[in-house]
């Protein structure tokens, strides 16, 4: 049986797994009343519509490995790094294949192409893959008990998202805040996730 200090150390790591979920998805919520009052009901709009693409995309992209990473601790115990690479890999080629297909049937996409310019869309796909990386590492600290790194983070996210996407919005896109705070939203996902990426490889 389980013994109660792994018992409290896995209902420790998950509450703090938890709670930097709730801190990154939350944050949209959090600075509501901020970014109410910088943006207009139209830039609100489009950036509300962006970032359910991105929720539902990043999903997509992940091909729902996050749920294999559980058992995969215990069944390649000594090569656990390498399966997670190895899964990584895996939903890369597939967010390649999803990303050239995009890009190649976008102009066929009259409502999208009115709501997103073909670079937002591209920012939107790396925006969305970052996030599953990030959603798997995360995941990954979690079952290794490393849920300290987890929130460090959560809060850097939040952070980068708030910090970002004020000094966008307020500075080189103040006359296209729906622009800034999209870019401010993704930079920090963007530039984190790559940097698991290649730190899962060099693990793996």
């Amino acid at each position: 049986m389980m013994s109660f200090k792994l018992k409290s150390e896995v209902i420790k790591a998950g509450i703090w797994y938890t709670l930097g979920n709730i801190l990154i998805k939350g944050i949209s919520f959090v600075t509501l009343p901020i970014f109410t009052r910088i943006l207009s009901p139209s830039d609100f709009g489009i950036y509300n519509t962006y970032i359910a693409y991105e929720a539902i995309i990043s999903i997509i992209i992940s091909l729902g490995v996050y749920a294999s990473i559980n058992n995969a601790k215990i069944d390649f115990k000594d090569d656990f790094n390498k399966f997670v690479a190895s899964v990584c890999n895996l939903f890369t080629m597939f967010f390649v294949l999803v990303w050239i297909v995009t890009n190649i049937i976008y102009p066929i996409l009259p409502n999208v192409s009115k709501e997103f310019d073909i670079s937002i869309v591209n920012v939107l796909m790396l925006h969305s893959f970052g996030s599953a990386i990030i959603n798997y590492i995360s995941l990954k600290y979690v079952i290794e008990m490393k849920y300290r790194l987890n929130m460090i983070i959560a809060v850097i996210l939040t952070l980068c998202n708030v910090l970002v996407s004020l000094f966008l919005c307020l500075g080189l896109y103040n006359s296209q805040r729906y622009l800034g705070r999209i870019l401010g939203s993704a930079a920090g996902v963007i530039i984190i996730g790559i940097i698991f990426y290649v730190i899962l490889q060099i693990n793996g």
